[in-house]
């Protein structure tokens, strides 16, 4: 039996921000070999989650500025606990963590643009990137989401190729070929027809790209096609550029921006698309791809970063600088039915490679890895 703790405070946010970390536990619940404890600081009563496996809930310093740091220090120093393996499910680890009470740390950092992305960094990012590069000798595996993200992590950071393991994610079942039943009422509540619109699901950050995703669905439109564009992501830094391309694209009222989709609309919203597009210049993983390819939408995306390692040959992929060939591209796949049933087809069957099942089995492998060479 190894004990197992999960810096779990990721998992207090919405589900579908914090899908990865929430199927990892689940799967940890199911082993016999594993016990499981979550360490997080806000009280989720309703979540059940927290009823099956052992809770920690680090207790607030109050203080001006940072408040959950200086909890983490006092409760790093305090705890009467002791774990075999303490793993953070984000990049961002505190100073100090090395004080936790455990044989051994692993961090799941995804990929290196919190480095490596142009653009000045907040104060607390700066911080996070340092105690990776300067501290990453107290720290047994820094895992990559892909093997883009885990050569990006070594260059970040300078860390040893050999303690970056690349460990992929899964995706739900719920992301599948749907009956229009299930589809026909989610499209209703956003005005949306079958087949009827471009999908976009991610954030509008610079490096996402999304602004000139707009710029290729104008030329796109120009060419007669009548599909909207729907782009679903929380607004975030870089919105404004994105809002500043649908403005000026000539074809405004057919670009929605869903701000928030809930979880259990998405897999009816790709469903609905004529295609999924993505057009990111950088990538740890890339999930949105593949969930849409496991619901057979035909898939337009970047050549960039992790996406072809990820795609794996099941879309059809374009330089995302180039916004001509993205655009004919989308046309190809629009204009061409015996092509979407290929994309089709084969982004399905390129999709069930990724399981939460193979996800968790991966960490608890890397976790007994990990543990027999600190003991050796």
């Amino acid at each position: 039996m190894i004990k197992i703790a999960l810096m779990a405070d990721t998992i207090d946010r919405r589900p579908e921000k914090t899908m990865v970390a929430r199927r990892l536990a689940e799967y940890l619940l199911t082993r016999d070999d594993v016990e499981l404890t979550l360490i997080h600081y806000q009280s989720m009563p309703d979540d059940l989650l927290y009823k099956e496996a052992q809770e920690v809930l680090i207790k607030p310093v109050t203080f001006p500025i940072r408040s959950r740091f200086l909890s983490f220090v006092r409760f790093a120093l305090t705890t009467k606990e002791r774990y075999d393996v303490v793993h953070w499910l984000v990049g961002r680890v505190y100073p100090f963590f090395w004080l936790l009470p455990t044989r051994t740390t692993i961090v799941t950092a995804y990929d290196g643009g919190s480095v490596l992305a142009p653009g000045a960094k907040p104060f607390s990012t700066r911080v996070y990137n340092a105690v990776l590069r300067y501290f990453y000798r107290s720290i047994a595996a820094v895992v990559g989401g892909s093997d883009f993200g885990s050569e990006q992590i070594v260059r970040a950071y300078g860390i040893p190729r050999n303690l970056v393991p690349t460990v992929y994610v899964g995706i739900d079942e719920a992301y599948k070929p749907l009956p229009e039943a299930a589809v026909k009422p989610v499209l209703a509540k956003h005005a949306l027809t079958q087949s009827g619109y471009i999908l976009y699901v991610g954030g509008m950050q610079p490096h996402k790209n999304v602004a000139a995703l707009v710029r290729a669905y104008a030329l796109y439109r120009k060419s007669g096609r009548t599909e909207k564009l729907v782009l679903v992501g929380d607004p975030s830094y870089g919105t404004g550029e994105v809002q500043k391309a649908i403005d000026a694209c000539g074809y405004a009222s057919d670009v929605m921006a869903v701000r928030y989709a809930p979880a259990e609309e998405l897999p009816a919203l790709y469903n609905g698309a004529l295609m999924y597009a993505h057009p990111s210049l950088n990538e740890g993983f890339g999930l949105p791809p593949i969930e849409a390819m496991a619901c057979g939408t035909p898939v337009v995306s970047s050549n960039a970063a992790s996406l072809p390692e990820v795609t794996g040959g099941a879309g059809l992929l374009i330089d995302p600088d180039d916004e001509k060939g993205f655009s004919d591209a989308m046309l190809k796949v629009a204009n061409d039915n015996a092509l979407q049933a290929e994309l089709s087809k084969k982004g399905i069957e390129r999709a069930k490679t990724f399981t939460w099942k193979k996800m968790g089995e991966t960490y608890v492998s890397l976790y007994h890895s990990v543990l027999s060479h600190e003991k050796n």
